[in-house]
């Protein structure tokens, strides 16, 4: 099992002062490359809706929304959850929403499929389309995490008779989309472990939300978790962690970024800019302020997995979801310009497991806007 130190919760506002008055907001970032810092013009749109997995993929955007930070900035974001990037990644080429925050694997597929000519499939609300009905022209203008040991696990559940990597072969395995970065960092883990990759007969598509609850079920064999619902479910049932998914070729995995459409882009250059400004501000909290990414997270990824749909949240879920946030395990949110040998990194992967055709003369920078 993966231990989690646990951190007392800090008082959001009084942290947020604290952080600022040091200095965390300042326009530097970690590798070097300065924030946003020109002056940004009018904007063009005030109302932005972001979707996003309620994992911890997101929490420098959740810190910049909680921390008052788009706001700020002369933005209004309301963020949305997503059940894959898969679901959401039409929407943002049908302008339904304006960012996404998501994995690169389904951004990858998604430029591919537009540069074929595939056009974006709208589908009915909760279905998710295929790797092969995603489609948009886009812009990853800055990064969302790099994986951390911890952030994803392979689990079973209490009392299952499968205890070692070896007994998984044949097994029914699930991940929260068809061929996306779930099913590129399990299929790599699978390899370096002497398994073949799991085939679609037995790889389970399960939204994050349900698939803890799912496997205590049995309806499956093993379920590929990230956190939260990592800690949430190991609080909840005690699942079994089979394995850390953070090694081997996949250690500090690129996992999600920020993207628009190159379109949206070009038409709302000062608006783009003031969200940027204000995210990379949330990333560096994030890094380095463990309350107030245990604050942001909670209300808007912890209670969104413990409490079903439409349902009240009551004083008592709260206070479990604050106990919930202390286990998690956070990941790097990177800072400045999006690094292309990262993005190149998670095509190479994506080619060795053969997980969708990529054309030969496909590159990474073509999702980096018009630059």
């Amino acid at each position: 099992m993966v231990l989690r130190r646990p951190v007392a919760p800090t008082l959001f506002a009084t942290a947020l002062a604290l952080a600022l008055a040091a200095g965390c907001s300042s326009s530097s970032s970690s590798n070097g490359s300065a924030t946003m810092a020109a002056p940004i013009g009018p904007l063009e749109t005030t109302n932005l809706t972001v979707a996003a997995v309620p994992t911890t993929d997101s929490t420098g955007l959740y810190v910049a929304q909680a921390a008052g930070l788009f706001a700020k900035y002369g933005l209004h974001v309301t963020i949305v959850p997503a059940i894959s990037a898969e679901q959401s990644v039409n929407q943002l080429a049908l302008n339904g929403i304006q960012v996404l925050s998501g994995n690169y694997v389904s951004m990858m597929e998604a430029q591919i499929n537009h540069d074929r000519g595939v056009q974006p499939v709208n589908l009915k609300a909760g279905q998710t389309p295929s790797d092969q009905q995603i489609s948009a022209d886009l812009d990853i203008f800055a990064e969302a995490s790099v994986e951390q040991p911890g952030f994803l696990g392979l689990f079973v559940k209490q009392g299952s008779k499968i205890r070692t990597t070896a007994e998984l072969k044949g097994k029914t395995i699930a991940i929260n989309a068809p061929n996306n970065v779930a099913y590129l960092l399990l299929a790599s883990w699978e390899e370096a472990n002497g398994l073949p990759p799991t085939p679609p007969n037995l790889t389970a598509i399960v939204p994050f939300p349900v698939m803890g609850p799912q496997l205590v079920a049995g309806k499956f064999d093993a379920a590929f978790l990230a956190e939260p619902f990592v800690s949430i479910m190991e609080d909840q049932a005690g699942l079994t962690e089979l394995t850390n998914m953070d090694q081997g070729a996949v250690t500090g995995f690129p996992i999600q970024g920020y993207a628009v459409t190159k379109q949206w882009a070009r038409s709302h250059p000062n608006t783009l800019a003031a969200f940027y400004t204000a995210l990379e501000q949330g990333q560096e909290l994030a890094s380095t302020n463990r309350g107030l990414a245990e604050q942001a997270t909670v209300q808007n990824a912890v209670l969104l997995s413990l409490v079903p749909p439409g349902a009240p949240v009551t004083a008592k879920d709260r206070q479990k979801a604050k106990q919930i946030a202390t286990l998690l395990q956070f990941e790097t949110y990177p800072l400045g310009r999006v690094d292309v040998t990262r993005l190149q990194r998670v095509l190479n992967v994506m080619k060795q497991f053969k997980v969708f055709p990529v054309p030969s003369g496909f590159k990474v920078s073509e999702l980096l806007g018009d630059s």
